[in-house]
């Protein structure tokens, strides 16, 4: 088959058009690889971090409450104010941490989450409840056993306190 100038030019221009549906076909397809991963950061990973950013804010929040009955003397009042701002620190972190569970963990995150959850977080709780504790009487030998208790228990704890 002869084909003219006329039917070369417009060859040409065809199989030029088909090459550019061809690549535009494949980028459109790449586009929208990228555009679902995109997607997966803004609407998965960032609420996990807007979410791990109150779960650390609430470790501070428990650090702070339980360091101001730490070296002084404390009555009963003191430390019904810290066990009242403990119980709305605990109230934030299980919405948060209900939350968090809720969307979908990446490879290995789960077992780091429970690990931290069960293991570091109940034992940080439970040593800013002692103190709280401690504190709650004016007894002069507990408020030394909870400055005690502070300085080697808790300060170990608040070492280990992922940041």
């Amino acid at each position: 088959m002869r084909f003219g100038i006329k039917g070369k030019i417009i060859s040409v221009s065809l199989l030029s058009a088909f090459l550019c549906l061809i690549i535009s076909y494949f980028g459109s397809m790449q586009l929208q690889k990228a555009l679902n991963l995109y997607k997966v950061v803004a609407e998965v990973n960032f609420e996990n971090v807007i979410d791990l950013g109150e779960l650390e804010k609430a470790g501070i929040e428990i650090e702070a409450a339980a360091n101001l009955l730490i070296g002084v003397n404390t009555t009963p009042k003191d430390a019904a104010v810290a066990q009242e701002r403990l119980n709305t620190i605990l109230k934030n972190f299980a919405k948060h941490s209900a939350e968090y569970e809720s969307l979908p963990f990446v490879e290995g995150e789960e077992e780091a989450w429970k690990d931290f959850k069960n293991n570091f977080w109940a034992s940080y709780v439970s040593h800013a409840s002692k103190i709280i504790k401690l504190s709650a009487t004016e007894k002069e030998n507990d408020q030394k056993e909870r400055d005690e208790f502070a300085a080697t228990i808790w300060a170990k704890a608040l070492k280990e306190r992922p940041a």
